[in-house]
């Protein structure tokens, strides 16, 4: 055991036993030091570089995502403001629609009107008052007497305007009930 811990100094003319290694100097294992201290931060280097480059691509692809979600959010406005707009139009053709449908309703009902008072007309003209009288209880009955236009819906020959179709009607209904419709 204490060859190994003492051992004796070389001799320099001896060749050297392969697998021994040459003893080194002092500056040879400084140059090594050095070298490996050059190494080490080459490649500390060169991490804090990579670092820096993946933070970079980082930084830029946040920017890229900013700039879409700002170009989304620009896009969610114009579309918000639209379906505004198209929903205030909605609200106004629903408005015009039911205008519309009122003014159908009147007109058919007024449609309706004139019709039993040309009936009742007819009848009347052509002598047959009993049927007039039957026409007016049940154009009384059926309400729509109410429906008959009490303006003018034309002028008359002369200029003047011709008599309401609701004048027409109690003039009739004056003639065949003076005492009202029973």
């Amino acid at each position: 055991m204490s060859d190994l811990i003492h051992e004796g100094p070389k001799d320099p003319n001896k060749p050297p036993v392969p697998g021994e290694e040459k003893p080194t100097t002092e500056r040879e294992r400084m140059k090594k030091v050095y070298t490996y201290v050059a190494i080490l931060f080459t490649v500390a280097f060169l991490l804090i570089l990579w670092t820096f480059l993946m933070n970079q691509r980082s930084i830029n692809e946040i920017k890229d995502g900013n700039t879409a979600l700002q170009s989304t959010l620009q896009q969610n406005d114009s579309l918000e403001a639209h379906i505004a707009e198209l929903e205030e139009q909605l609200a106004t053709a629903e408005e015009d629609k039911k205008a519309l449908d009122e003014t159908v309703g009147v007109q058919s009902n007024q449609l309706r009107a004139l019709d039993w008072l040309l009936e009742i007309e007819n009848a009347y003209n052509t002598g047959d008052l009993d049927a007039a009288k039957d026409n007016i209880r049940s154009f009384e009955e059926t309400g729509t007497v109410e429906f008959l236009p009490k303006e003018p819906l034309r002028t008359g020959i002369t200029g003047d305007d011709a008599p309401s179709p609701a004048a027409r009607y109690q003039s009739i209904v004056d003639k065949l009930f003076p005492d009202g419709v029973k």
